[in-house]
């Protein structure tokens, strides 16, 4: 890793000392930067309106769904070895042996992760991020907050995105820009196609619907009670449900 990737790699981690850790008047789940958060809000909704929704129905109508599948099975494959750096951080080793060895099955078997090999023979998949890494070193989430073209995050989960983009994914590594920019593209447009459907059942402040959602889900991952709800996630089983 070059110095210049480094210095993009900890600087984030720095961020946490200052915002995660040393501020806890930052109440996790609070939305004090609301207006801001909206303005940003309506900015990913007009870039969605005019390109990312178009570009996902053309996905969805032209690709097969064979192709689609594996495409999710590829872009899951590089997340799962994310999620194994991440099992390693928060000191969940048995996730951790079962996604290494989940991710060499789909990676060798399963063709580049073209096909999900690991789940026909029982190895399910275990999420992690570092989002999550840091809520098990004991980091409020900080406010709810809205990253421009990404969506949904808190202050600790923009760490966390940062963090796994810039050093602990795949795509990272590569010397190639290209091959970086394309399988970053390849995920927004895929991920964008999973939601195509349920875009005319959200009635109501998309806003607050979005928010509400995000924080719930995010707290079923983290187990972190100052959002609002407490499912002790890091007390219980290891999580075993597919994202």
């Amino acid at each position: 890793m070059s110095i210049r990737k480094l210095n993009r790699f900890l600087f984030p981690c720095a961020l946490v000392g200052i915002i995660g850790f040393s501020n806890p008047a930052m109440a996790a789940g609070s939305d004090p930067l609301e207006s801001l958060n909206r303005k940003i809000f309506a900015f990913n909704e007009t870039i969605d309106r005019w390109l990312m929704r178009p570009v996902a129905d053309a996905y969805v109508e032209l690709a097969p769904s064979p192709i689609q599948r594996g495409i999710g099975n590829v872009l899951w494959n590089l997340a799962d070895a994310t999620s194994v750096l991440n099992s390693v951080l928060q000191g969940r080793m048995d996730d951790a042996s079962l996604g290494l060895a989940r991710f060499v099955v789909n990676t060798t078997a399963g063709v580049g992760g073209l096909f999900d090999v690991g789940t026909e023979i029982g190895l399910d998949r275990r999420y992690a991020d570092f989002g999550q890494s840091l809520a098990r070193w004991g980091a409020s989430s900080g406010p709810y907050l809205v990253l421009p073209v990404l969506g949904r995050s808190s202050v600790r989960d923009g760490i966390g995105v940062a963090v796994d983009a810039l050093g602990l994914s795949v795509p990272a590594h590569l010397s190639s820009t290209q091959a970086r920019s394309m399988i970053g593209g390849t995920a927004l447009v895929h991920t964008r196609s999973q939601y195509v459907d349920v875009d005319d059942l959200i009635t109501g402040d998309r806003y607050v619907f979005y928010r509400e959602a995000y924080l719930q889900r995010r707290t079923e991952l983290t187990g972190d009670p100052s959002n609002g709800w407490d499912f002790s996630y890091f007390e219980s089983d290891p999580l075993d449900d597919d994202l």
